[in-house]
């Protein structure tokens, strides 16, 4: 299955002597990767009924393993933040 994967990032460091988080900025990014699936569908039919339709009732999809997605380089998007322009 090819699918779209996004995931935002924050960047930080902390501050020694205000003893607090310092923001550096954030990011959002988005991959496209191909998995590995297993799509499951249950079906039902009325046995007692002639020429029932069989009706899907459910479906289940399972990703196989999933080790690592890579994004590339990613760093803090200093235009989107007013204070570093």
């Amino acid at each position: 299955m090819d699918v779209n994967i996004a995931c935002d990032f924050s960047f930080s460091v902390y501050d020694s002597i205000d003893k607090d988080e310092v923001s550096l900025g954030s990011n959002s990014v988005t991959t496209q990767a191909n998995l590995d699936v297993n799509i499951l569908v249950y079906f039902i039919k009325n046995l007692d009924k002639i020429g029932a339709d069989i009706e899907v009732d459910d479906v289940e999809v399972e990703i196989n393993q999933l080790d690592t997605i890579y994004f590339g380089e990613i760093e803090p998007d200093w235009m989107e933040d007013k204070d570093y322009i």
